[in-house]
């Protein structure tokens, strides 16, 4: 990520007059996730040796073949001599990577030139810039020691199509850093050629950033190379351990490692006094970022300049490294002789530091990149074994005690075998290593390492040779003991939370660790980098997402953040003798572990003609010639080209199904029993036994269909919208972004001229716009109608990222022969950021589409014809603003009257629906389109409301619009300097004519909350007519000066009950989010007494105990119980009400009751009678 180059580059802008209000800046992935707001850690340690300046690329050369490296492989080059002395750009190479006679093949120069270390440090950080210019950037190849073994001589056979040489046979040499070509087989390094080069490049010119964008991007004045440093710069926090090199064997700082790049944000400092690694304008690196003084400093530079002068370190006591990197991350100084200098090899050395760790909740992942086998590693504490001059070292007591051979026998106890001594098993070249790395990190893994935090290291590993023992490797078991997720914190890897017995907290597949990546092929050195550092970015592990409720089970969606993969489970449930509801036992189904063969799979799209049409086909290569086959097989599920896999270059995968993050679940079974129409109670009767089945969108592209007894998948449908975006599935190292990341919304309506089962979603921040598809038959979607359509902003400017589910509206259009005539339409708020930052400052309006269901799919779009915006004003231009999702007051034939949507700068608007189309004067209800309400706090503060609101009928007339207000957007919202008060509004609509506008909440009854929660609730009784009238109530969260209280999500309605959600994120950044529930009665504000009655003095707000964050509850009716009747005849009812919560991973759901007494024997609740007839009635 380069936030501060592109806000350099676009200060310009924010001096223009007409600006519009400023954008949302969403973050990737839930906000506010325990530990989210502190930034990880990410210590390298560098464990390369002499070894690796050895060739990357040591079989014969193949034009078959794409060779990574400086070179671009798709290009030709010349030789500027005269300028300089290094490879430039030419011309494209043609298909077979071959230049014609007249030029250098980018390929071959690759094969015949790369280092392994070459290839490291281009995946790391772009690669190592001899000439770092304005306009010019030259890479050099690593610096060759002398007398190189490994890195020999070879040939090849004709070689005028390669190189400007004649045919025949050519030979390659390289040293230092050079490259030299020869027709005579006895040249060398020490006769060179004629044909002698420098082992440099210019990179990222025009034609190398256009065949590379994923290495070259932009600065002022040209583009430069960089790497997974860079692109993770505004993520991680970053640093290197490394070996010293200007020692003898026999100096005492020979000994382990030095820190070598101090922890830190490398691009723009978030805090400290130290500078970016490089210009955030011009992209140059910086020679001293870390104020060493004299020795060049900074992580970049450490990775580019090691060995530069040619000394490399012969020795590889990785054990020893790790350790001081340990000490490092304790907050200690360095061990006595290691790294008494102040610099080597030119290069800074950090013999005192800062303590590194910022928060006690800061995740720190180590990462060791080195080789199979270590040397000379012994002299860690614990250890009793003197050898080839490691000594003795008692064990380690700063915290807890470490013991290196207590734990590194213990990994051997629980490998078993010939493993089962490994504490004294020799290890590498003539037995000089060990396995002490292996087991430090399974230490510091499962130990709290400081005093004043418990988090635990984890430690990746990326191996870069081919060890003999592949699955028993130093580094191989390092990552298997060192990252695994330890559930049930038993320090077992095979154990998981159930007591079974599983592979499934170290590995994926039972073979690979989930923390291990493979560099021994040099093909796969970059892709394993990348994977490395998107493995660093968040920890493992289940986070709990949205569910849905069936009769007797609930749906349950979770993800994995590194992973970037989902889960999908149904779990039967049952009720407890106390009424509660339990779900304990193991998921019935797992929709991830049940994805059907690649080939097997029912998977759609859509594709757009030139005239905005659209038609359904199939997901197959053979149907989208615009992607590529092997990332349309990828996304279908084949799993045999990616990393890890011989020739694999797509990014490796836990499983199939991408994470679920927003989307909440919806489950369709029989279609709806009240809607009302002509044919309706037909195809009811013809579909009424369909499958019924469980709707979820993921962010592997697609919106997913299971079926619900089986949770094997019926269907998939990927987004038009979303096909320019889908090649960053598949990329090793993925950045992760949204897809469909948004919640779809179902409903019956007309379309096609036939009563369909119509479903509508939003892509949330994956793309702008809405689609919506016929699921009338899940088991027979592509015989249907498929894809009705897709809307997105190339149909209209207006529309934004939409994550709510859309809703399906019926509306009255007018009237034919004396009978109503009605069109059914998917009503969509424009949602978050619908413009554009320089639209101007109008162009921040919310909008309210309807977009029918009756357009054909091969109609374009037509404003006034096929769908209707109904926009509303902008109120503040300064303020960020969306339109949040509405909420509908019907009318007796199911037709909308009202629709109600609150937006983000405290506006509560209605939408009239009684009049005809085009509804031009339906915003309001005040002249010249004025809010019902502005919600406001006691100093005038306008509070966003982010979430749709709920209606029922208000006392006498009308309705009353209940909403909240708050948000959690952004991790600005996180900042407690931000922190404002937010409310819960009960806001009366009169629907008379003219509109009754509420002023503000003088003119509502005030409730109050007291306590430290759960809350005591007072308040006067609330009447809605006579003289002392008000026009609604409204409830300030207690807890938001302090702690940030604010409403989590849509109010729910059950038997008269208002039920809703708070989230505190609390002062602290490693504070753990808390929720509170308060259920209270909807037409007063005020909370129940055990026996279900509302009055003032009763409690609610209490705090839910590890509840998912962002994770609405689930409603569970229990039914009634009718009482007696009283001497009037009125017989009140007891309703009860169950309330279930998701917990997190590992942990049965909440269940918790609420009763509410209700009059017996009238309309119910969900059938939007007069409540307050009822509540009334009770009294009696």
């Amino acid at each position: 990520m380069r936030a501060a180059a592109l806000a350099a580059a676009a200060m310009f802008s924010a001096c223009a007059v007409w600006a519009a209000p400023p954008q949302l800046a969403i973050p990737d992935g839930q906000v506010g996730l325990p530990g989210s707001r502190v930034a990880p850690n990410l210590l390298l340690h560098w464990s390369l040796t002499i070894a690796d300046a050895g060739a990357a690329y040591r079989d014969e050369y193949s034009a078959a073949t794409e060779y990574d490296g400086y070179f671009n492989p798709r290009l030709c080059y010349s030789y500027l001599g005269d300028q300089g002395g290094y490879f430039s750009p030419l011309k494209t190479a043609d298909a077979k990577r071959q230049c014609g006679g007249d030029s250098f093949s980018g390929n071959l120069l690759n094969w015949a030139s790369m280092s392994r270390l070459d290839l490291l440090r281009l995946a790391l950080t772009g690669g190592d810039r001899v000439i770092d210019d304005r306009g010019l950037t030259v890479l050099q190849r690593a610096w060759l020691p002398e007398a190189a073994t490994n890195f020999r001589s070879r040939s090849i056979d004709s070689a005028n199509t390669v190189t400007p040489f004649g045919a025949g046979a050519l030979y390659i040499s390289s040293c230092r850093n050079r490259i030299m070509f020869s027709e005579n087989p006895a040249a060398s390094c020490d006769k060179p050629p004629p044909g002698e080069f420098n082992a440099r490049v210019k990179v990222c010119d025009k034609a190398d950033s256009e065949s590379r964008p994923q290495l070259c991007f932009a600065y002022k004045g040209g583009r430069k190379p960089e790497g997974a440093i860079q692109e993770n710069a505004d993520l991680m926090r970053m640093g290197a351990m490394g070996y010293l090199t200007d020692l003898a064997a026999d100096d005492e700082n020979f000994y382990g490692g030095a820190l070598r790049a101090p922890l830190k944000f490398v691009g723009h400092p978030k805090t400290g006094p130290l500078r970016p690694e490089w210009n955030p304008v011009t992209g140059m690196l910086e020679e001293d970022p870390d104020n060493a003084g004299g020795a060049k400093s900074g992580l970049l530079n450490f990775i580019n300049l090691s060995s530069r002068r040619g000394a490399y370190k012969t020795s590889d006591p990785g054990a020893e490294l790790f350790y001081e990197g340990l000490r490092y991350l304790q907050g200690r100084q360095a061990s006595p002789g290691s790294g008494e200098v102040v610099e080597d090899d030119g290069l800074a050395v950090w013999s005192t530091r800062d303590d590194p760790v910022t928060e006690t909740c800061q995740r720190t992942t180590a990462a060791v990149v080195g080789h199979s086998s270590f040397v000379r590693d012994r002299y860690v504490p614990g250890n009793t074994i003197a050898y080839l001059g490691d000594a003795a070292r008692a064990a380690d007591g700063f915290h807890g005690t470490f013991d290196v051979m207590q734990a590194t026998r213990r990994i051997g106890e629980l490998e078993g075998g010939e493993l089962a001594n490994l504490d004294t098993r020799k290890d590498g070249p003539d037995g000089a290593g060990s396995y002490y790395l292996a087991g430090a990190a399974y230490w510091a893994h499962t130990n709290a390492i400081r005093h004043d935090s418990d988090a635990p290291i984890d430690t990746l590993a990326l191996e870069l040779d081919a060890s003999p023992k592949p699955l028993s490797s130093a580094l191989y078991l390092t990552a298997k003991y060192g990252a695994f997720l330890d559930r049930n914190r038993d320090k077992n890897p095979f154990v998981t939370t159930t007591g079974e017995a599983t592979d499934s907290e170290w590995s994926f597949d039972g073979r690979t660790p989930a923390g291990y990546f493979s560099g021994a092929d040099p093909h796969q050195i970059g892709h394993a980098v990348r994977e490395m550092f998107a493995a660093a970015r968040y920890p493992r592990g289940e986070v709990m997402g949205k569910a849905a409720g069936g009769g007797n089970y609930l749906i349950q969606a979770s993800h994995d953040r590194q992973q970037s993969t989902g889960t999908l489970r149904r779990y039967d449930i049952s009720r407890t003798r106390d009424g509660k509801i339990s779900a304990d036992g193991a998921p019935a189904w797992d929709a991830a572990k049940l994805t059907p063969a690649p080939e097997s799979r029912k998977i759609y799209t859509s594709v757009r003609d030139s005239e905005g049409g659209s038609k359904t086909i199939d997901f197959a290569a053979s149907r989208l010639p615009a992607l590529d086959e092997g990332l349309v097989n990828f996304l279908r599920g084949d799993r045999s080209r990616e990393t890890g896999q011989a020739g694999g270059n797509l990014r490796r995968r836990a499983s199939v199904l991408g994470d679920i993050v927003h989307s909440a679940p919806v489950i369709v079974g029989s279609p709806s029993a009240s809607v009302m129409g002509a044919g309706y109670a037909q195809f009811h009767a013809s579909v009424s036994k369909r499958r019924s089945a469980v709707y979820v969108g993921a962010n592997d592209g697609m919106l997913h269909a299971f079926d619900t007894a089986t949770g094997v998948e019926l269907f998939a449908y990927v987004p038009n919208a979303l096909h320019t975006h889908l090649y960053k599935l598949g990329q090793p190292g993925y950045m992760h972004r949204p897809y469909v990341d948004a919640s779809p919304g179902v409903g019956e309506a007309l379309a096609g001229g036939k009563w369909r089962t119509v479903l509508a979603s939003g892509m949330g921040m994956g793309a702008r716009g809405v689609f919506a598809l016929d699921v009338t038959d899940p088991s027979n979607f592509g015989t249907g109608l498929g894809a009705l359509w897709e809307f997105t902003e190339k149909d209209d400017a207006a529309i934004g990222h939409i994550r709510s589910a859309p809703l399906i509206a019926k509306l009255r259009i007018g009237m034919k022969d004396l009978v109503p005539e009605y069109r059914y339409f998917v009503a969509v708020a424009s949602g978050l950021n619908n413009y554009d930052q320089d639209d101007g400052d109008n162009a921040a309006r919310g909008a309210l589409f309807l977009l029918a269901l009756d357009k054909p799919a091969n109609e374009p779009w037509k404003h006034g014809f096929n769908y209707y915006k109904l926009v509303t004003p902008l109120s503040e231009p300064k303020i960020a603003n969306a339109l949040a999702p509405p909420a509908f007051a019907l009318a007796p034939d199911g037709s909308v009257r009202f629709a109600y949507a609150g937006d983000l700068q405290g506006n509560l608007w209605r939408f009239d629906f009684t009049g005809k189309p085009p509804w031009s004067k339906a915003v309001g209800p005040g002249k010249e389109g004025e809010p019902l309400f502005v919600a406001r706090d006691d100093s005038g503060n306008r509070q966003p409301i982010n979430h749709a609101p709920r209606v029922v009928f208000a006392p006498g007339a009308g309705y009353l619009v209940l909403v909240a207000t708050g948000r959690l957007l952004e991790n600005a919202d996180l900042d407690p300097s931000g922190y404002a008060m937010q409310s819960f509004y009960a806001i009366r609509d009169s629907a008379a004519k003219p509109p009754v506008l509420v002023a503000g909440r003088r003119e509502l009854a005030s409730r109050s909350a007291s306590g430290s929660g759960p809350y005591v609730i007072n308040g006067d009784a609330v009447r809605f007519e006579g003289s002392r009238a008000r026009k609604g109530w409204y409830l300030d969260f207690p807890n938001w000066r302090a702690e940030g209280e604010r409403t989590a999500g849509t109010a729910f309605l059950a038997s008269g009950a208002l039920i809703f959600d708070t989230l505190a994120p609390g002062a602290s950044v490693c504070a753990s989010m808390v929720t509170r529930t308060y259920a209270v009665d909807a037409l007063t504000g005020l909370a129940y007494t055990s026996g279900g009655v509302s009055e003032a003095g009763q409690v609610t707000g209490e705090v839910v105990e590890q509840a998912a964050l962002l994770s609405p509850p689930l409603l569970f009716d229990m039914g009634m119980v009718a009482g007696q009747r009283s001497a009037t005849g009125a017989t009140v009812a007891t309703h009860t009400v169950n309330i279930v919560r998701l917990r997190g991973e590992g942990k049965p759901p909440l269940s918790q009751k609420v009763t509410v007494k209700t009059p017996a024997g009238r309309l119910s609740w969900r059938e939007v009678a007069n409540w307050q007839e009822l509540h009334e009635a009770a009294k009696k």
